[in-house]
């Protein structure tokens, strides 16, 4: 009875860091896309703050998990583990959300350089177009 009582309590937990996980897939797949300007180095910084964050909130909640283990983890459990997971489960949701923020940031600044690229690629095309026409121009009997 105690491991489902545990169960039922760590269903929030274990949503929150599938959704974590689910971030963090995205952010490695768009960090592997295009260069390295796309996210900036202040940004890197930060992403790996929170990550480290989030490392930290996963070993206190294994911690947590350990301690409310065993003969007496049951009572422990209702007792302090509940509340103890809760305010985990708090953290995570926060940096969770932090990190989502980071993600949009990221997908704007890629959608930034896109719209650059293909700025540059329409003034290239445009003045090689300007060339083509001038020369042609030049080259027809008047």
């Amino acid at each position: 009875m105690s491991n489902w009582l545990r169960a039922a309590d760590l269903t929030s937990i274990s949503g929150e860091l599938t959704q974590l996980h689910l971030v963090l897939d995205q952010l490695k797949d768009d960090a592997s896309v295009g260069n390295s300007q796309v996210i900036p180095e202040s940004l890197q910084a930060q992403i790996l703050s929170i990550v480290k964050n989030c490392s930290t909130v996963i070993g206190n909640l294994n911690n947590v998990l350990q301690k409310h283990s065993g003969k007496s983890g049951a009572v422990k459990w209702v007792a302090f583990g509940k509340a103890e997971v809760a305010g985990l489960r708090m953290s995570l949701e926060a940096h969770r959300s932090s990190l989502s923020l980071v993600l949009e940031l990221v997908s704007v600044s890629m959608s930034n350089a896109i719209l650059d690229g293909m700025r540059l690629s329409f003034r290239t095309t445009s003045t090689t177009s300007s060339k083509i026409f001038a020369t042609s121009q030049r080259s027809w009997p008047s």
